[in-house]
């Protein structure tokens, strides 16, 4: 069929609506811009300047929540303050028990330093422990343990321990330093043991992505733990024995602060989590009551009436993610693979742990 636009009827070559026209011809009737690229590039430096501009306005401004959230904070955000005058501090332990800062509110230093300064103070006359904890590391729970023994033995102050909500394992620990131990009536305490936990053996997840990995070394039980092989009957032994010696040293620091025989106690240690009625009638607490039930019992017994009650209690500072309420480990494991995390999970798990630990919370 001839072609030539030229031998087509008027109406197709002055291109009707519907009429037919070869697409040279229809190219060639839609203007070309040469700027069109230039004003693309132009838009998308717009949108990105736009970006940026509103980005550094959500940073300012988390920055400015931050530093008025920090402003108003009790204790001006864990800044000291000089204390005046006679006081009885009211210290709050709470969170898991470790030696640094655990992320749930607690943190070793601040409580050791408190214990310190109070020790060295002339103006105090006693610590009330508030204590709300699962537990936690071996170490860290004798640390507090010895300090308060300590400021007992150089002071001649008086310590009471109010357990809350839950003063379990290591929490329990700690409290046997006390002269005389209050629980709330709906505390959870005891669980008078020790546990290494997180022992995985993840050999044969590791076969199923294809993931292998040697250690060198220097005897059989130098890499007792780890997460590419199963534990040895051997190696279960080794660390059943450094569970036991650890948990005697628990039975001893109860029978010792309960003044009980050691015997009992350990008819007691099984690990179990007692109620606070239970542990009244099995003498591992001395009242149920409130917190001001104990502040008024320790004022009076000790001749501190009139005395201030200083709360001390450590807040967890503030950083710009969590005032804008991003969650840090969501956006942490975003877009990786399931080998990519099991990777990182692996070289997270290279410790093994001692501790005086509940197994949940309550």
């Amino acid at each position: 069929m001839e072609n030539d636009i030229n031998n087509r009827p008027e109406g197709i070559r002055q291109g009707y609506p519907g009429a037919y026209r070869p697409a040279e011809y229809a190219y060639a009737s839609v203007p070309q811009d040469p700027h069109a690229a230039g004003k693309s590039k132009s838009t998308w430096k717009k949108v990105l300047i736009i970006v940026l501009v509103v980005l550094l306005v959500v940073v300012l401004a988390g920055w400015g929540c931050a530093r008025f959230i920090k402003s108003v904070m009790p204790d001006g955000q864990n800044k000291e303050r000089s204390i005046s005058g006679e006081y009885v501090g009211l210290l709050y332990l709470e969170g898991t028990i470790t030696d640094g800062e655990s992320g749930d509110g607690y943190n070793q230093d601040w409580i050791l330093g408190k214990i310190d300064e109070m020790r060295s103070a002339g103006g105090n006359r006693g610590i009330i422990l508030h204590v709300n904890t699962p537990g936690g590391s071996t170490y860290a729970t004798r640390e507090v343990y010895e300090a308060l023994l300590r400021y007992k033995e150089e002071t001649g102050r008086p310590v009471y321990v109010y357990m809350g909500s839950q003063a379990t394992s290591g929490g329990y620990y700690v409290s046997m330093a006390a002269d005389k131990i209050y629980a709330n009536p709906e505390c959870w305490t005891g669980s008078i043991g020790v546990i290494i936990s997180g022992l995985y053996d993840l050999s044969g997840l590791m076969e199923k992505y294809g993931v292998r990995a040697e250690n060198i070394t220097s005897g059989r039980n130098k890499d007792m733990g780890t997460t590419i092989k199963p534990l040895t009957d051997e190696q279960r032994e080794i660390l059943q024995a450094l569970v036991d010696e650890s948990y005697d040293h628990f039975v001893e620091v109860v029978a010792k602060g309960r003044n009980m025989k050691e015997i009992k106690v350990r008819e007691l240690a099984d690990g179990r989590i007692y109620s606070a009625a239970q542990a009244k009638e099995n003498g591992l607490i001395d009242e149920i009551g409130s917190l001001d039930d104990a502040i008024a019992d320790m004022m009076g017994k000790n001749g501190l009436d009139g005395v201030n009650i200083e709360e001390m209690k450590y807040e967890i500072p503030m950083d710009f993610t969590s005032i804008l309420g991003f969650d840090t480990e969501l956006l942490r494991d975003a877009g990786k693979s399931e080998a990519q995390i099991l990777m990182e999970f692996l070289e997270e798990q290279n410790s093994i742990t001692i501790e005086y630990m509940a197994p949940f919370r309550k």
